[in-house]
């Protein structure tokens, strides 16, 4: 009973991080657009800001689809568990 709770908690939280990874995809777009901007222009200022926000966003990009790779497992085993206690 204690690993369906759990199995729920997961997959609530799986939900929660694919939101997460949602909104961050869409800044990294948003930010990759500003930066094709700069690019083309005749005199682009300098890019160190977006540099650094592009980088981060790529980072909180990298951790939410680590996070939910490990969320995945854990459900993985619950559900394995839970299949055990049901036999």
């Amino acid at each position: 009973m204690q690993a369906s709770y759990e199995l729920i908690e997961s997959c609530n939280l799986h939900s929660f991080t694919q939101e997460e990874l949602a909104n961050r995809a869409a800044q990294l777009r948003a930010v990759q657009r500003r930066l094709l901007v700069r690019f083309r222009d005749k005199n682009p200022l300098p890019l160190t800001q977006l540099e650094i926000l592009f980088e981060g966003t790529l980072d909180q990009v990298g951790e939410c689809l680590n996070f939910m790779e490990e969320n995945e497992l854990v459900m993985y085993c619950l559900i394995l568990e839970d299949m055990a206690i049901s036999y």
